[in-house]
């Protein structure tokens, strides 16, 4: 007999809730005090109804693919199943029971269904409602739109960020060439720092992201400051960049007085002089652009340095 059916031996009823679909063929015997007789049945369980399951929810997405989250299988032992339109109508075919869908069009909205699987005793379940899910754009590869970049001088501080089209994150580096001693690149595309090197420094920039590169030759400047580094207003001072001493040279050797200060303005030495040279130790001075201002009766010159 059908699983889950029982045949009472008193009155005859076969009842029950069968437990699996199918064929079942069966012999029956009734008797009493006067004989007996047996009755070939033929019973058929069609399958039973499939369950209802959840709607799917999204796990992640990329371009070209969709991950899902599982949904809860029902109780009866029926297995899920997911399938995909580019519609709001459960696909009629092609459902699977992995999670994620793949070779798909980027951004394109996506239906996404769930339904419990057909299996030897119950049918598929009708579709659950859909979730709604748009692939990711296409990642494009960066252009640099960077033409030029501004000139420097020397010791003084330098910025200048490059820019690019593209999918974002683009990471910036030094594809040939050097940019000028002092500068540096940062990833995201910002050239920093203060140029210790007058010149022309020709060098090629290169803008990565997931979908490709691009690169530019691009070229740098570095010009002497305002005022010359070595000689101005009848001043020569040497050696310039300095280390720990500096000469200041002058074409008389009248008393003057000297002072020294910083890029910010501060003042940082001073003294008197009367020599036509004059030694000066700068070895506790940081590193960084200094200007020298010497009076001379009611005469001012002014000259820079580098330490």
């Amino acid at each position: 007999m059908p699983a889950g059916l029982d045949l009472n031996a008193a009155t005859g009823n076969l009842s029950g809730t069968p437990t699996a679909a199918g064929t079942f063929t069966f012999s029956v015997k009734a008797e009493n005090d006067f004989g007996a007789d047996t009755q070939e049945f033929t019973v058929v369980i069609a399958k039973g109804d499939g369950a209802v399951v959840a709607t799917p929810e999204l796990d992640s997405k990329t371009e070209t693919t969709i991950t899902i989250v599982a949904v809860e299988a029902p109780a009866n032992g029926q297995t899920v199943e997911y399938g995909i339109n580019t519609s709001d109508t459960a696909p009629s075919d092609s459902w699977q029971t992995e999670l994620t869908f793949t070779g798909l069009t980027a951004n394109t909205a996506y239906y996404i269904f769930a339904r419990a699987a057909e299996n030897n005793n119950y049918n598929a379940g009708e579709a659950s409602a859909a979730l709604e899910v748009t692939t990711g754009t296409a990642a494009t590869p960066p252009v640099i739109t960077t033409t030029t970049l501004p000139n420097g001088k020397v010791g003084e501080v330098y910025n200048a960020t490059l820019a690019a089209t593209g999918a974002t994150p683009i990471t910036w580096s030094i594809d040939d060439g050097e940019l000028p001693d002092g500068l540096v690149i940062a990833t995201e595309g910002l050239i920093s720092g203060t140029p210790s090197v007058k010149g022309t420094f020709d060098f090629t920039v290169k803008a990565t992201n997931a979908a490709g590169s691009d690169t530019k030759a691009l070229q740098i400047v570095v010009t002497d400051m305002g005022i010359d580094v070595q000689q101005a207003s009848g001043l020569l001072v040497y050696p310039n960049p300095a280390v720990d001493n500096l000469k200041i040279v002058r074409s008389t050797n009248a008393k003057a007085y000297v002072a020294i200060y910083s890029s910010v303005g501060a003042m940082v030495k001073t003294f008197e002089t009367t020599e036509a040279v004059t030694d000066v130790d700068v070895s506790s001075l940081p590193s960084g652009v200094y200007l020298i201002r010497m009076l001379e009766g009611n005469s001012v010159s002014a000259v820079r340095f580098i330490k």
